[in-house]
This record gives C-alpha cells, structure tokens and sequence, in this order.
C-alpha cells in the first residue's frame, strides 16, 4: 500500500486516514504514527491492519464501535465530521464555556468569516483549480473553513447561554489574543 494514495475527499477511508492523523497529532508525532499510537491503545488490532483500513483498494473496516473508542479516547473529530456530513450536517463540538475576553472571540470569528468567504470566492472563481466549478479538493478545504467559523460561533453562544443560566463564563481561552 502506498501512504500517500488519495483517497476521495469526504469518503469514509479519507475520514479513517484524518483520524489517525489526528490521533498521532494528540500525541504530539507525525501523522503517519497514528496507526502504532491507536493499535497500541486498541491492543487487539494491529497497526498494520489500521493502515490498511485506510486503503482505498482494500475492503478492509475498523468497524464502528472501534472508531467510537477512537474517538472518544483521543477526542479526535474525523470520524465525528464524516458521519454528520453523511446524515446531511456539520459537525459543532460544544466548547467549553471559561475565561476568555467576548473582544477576542469576536474578531476571531469576524476573520473566520473573512477567510472562510474568501476561500469560497477563490473556489468559484475563473482563476479556481476548476475555473467557476469547484473540484473536490477545493470543496474540502472551503468545508474546513467554514467549520472552523461555525466553531467560534458555536463558543460564542456556549459563553452567552452561560450567563442566561446564571453561571457567567467566558469564551474558552483557546481564542485569546
């Protein structure tokens, strides 16, 4: 298998090959330690196996209960993102709602704008890699973009839903200046 086969933008093998990234991304490594990291957390499935899941050409599957675990013990977002694209959504982790500035996230959130708008331009384009039609690649880098906006929007108003409970937070320090 060769690591460096594309696998189609949006299909479950592309989301199997981001969360192992991820996974070795949570570890501080390279992406391609993600395999040894989760099989070393799995211990009964083999590294070898968890790269071959990711083969496009192969049938080879983690199974779902496999890539829950995945998930929720690493905290990575692949798998999470490819299931709600696949049931018609987005994926919006809730954010922690604690001591941040509203300034901050504020201009966050208006340069993710800025940049998730002019990401979408550029794809639409004449100049775009598909002139006014947008290829996949380009889909799947506007997708990334507008996420990250749909994100600090999503922190915006678990800060401001905490102080209509009564318990006053700021937005998530992951956003300060």
């Amino acid at each position: 298998m060769r690591p460096n086969k594309p696998r189609a933008p949006g299909s479950a093998k592309d989301a199997l090959t981001r969360m192992l990234a991820e996974i070795a991304a949570t570890q501080g490594r390279e992406a391609s330690a993600g395999a040894e990291i989760a099989a070393d957390f799995d211990g009964a499935i083999s590294a070898s196996m968890l790269r071959k899941s990711t083969d496009p050409d192969l049938p080879e599957d983690l199974g779902f209960r496999r890539v829950s675990r995945f998930t929720r013990h690493f905290r990575v977002r692949a798998a999470a993102e490819h299931l709600a694209a696949c049931a018609g959504g987005i994926f919006v982790p809730l954010p922690e709602a604690r001591g941040g500035r509203f300034g901050a996230l504020a201009a966050a959130a208006s340069g993710e704008f800025g940049e998730a708008m002019s990401e979408l331009i550029r794809a639409t384009s004449f100049d775009g890699a598909g002139g006014v039609s947008v290829t996949p690649e380009e889909a799947a880098h506007v997708v990334r973009e507008w996420r990250d906006l749909v994100r600090t929007g999503a922190e915006v108003v678990a800060a401001l839903e905490a102080i209509i409970a009564g318990t006053p937070a700021e937005p998530s320090s992951s956003r300060e200046g």
